[in-house]
């Protein structure tokens, strides 16, 4: 009776160890695969402009300055920050 309780503890600490290791697998791999942002867009979900830029980009990281805080240099919408670190001021087709 002894030698079975302690085979089922054993068991029961070997499984839970394995899923631990399983799930941390997931989770590291999930992060790997999180899309990178190229760019910024800064504007407005009611700027028509700011949603041509954002169909034109849209793997750029968007900021909807009517909810979230904008630099300062952002003083037209959309303004769009690209990867070499440019500023667009406006809609640039």
């Amino acid at each position: 009776m002894k030698i079975t309780l302690v085979l089922l503890v054993v068991a029961a600490i070997a499984i839970a160890v394995i899923f631990f290791i399983m799930k941390r697998k997931v989770v590291e791999k999930k992060e790997d695969e999180a899309p990178k942002k190229n760019g910024i867009i800064y504007g407005s979900d009611t700027c028509r402009y700011t949603i041509l830029q954002k169909k034109k980009y849209p793997d750029f990281e968007y900021v909807d300055c009517t909810k979230d805080t904008c630099p300062d240099f952002v003083k037209a919408f959309p303004t769009t920050v690209y990867p070499d670190g440019s500023t667009v001021p406006g809609y640039a087709p």
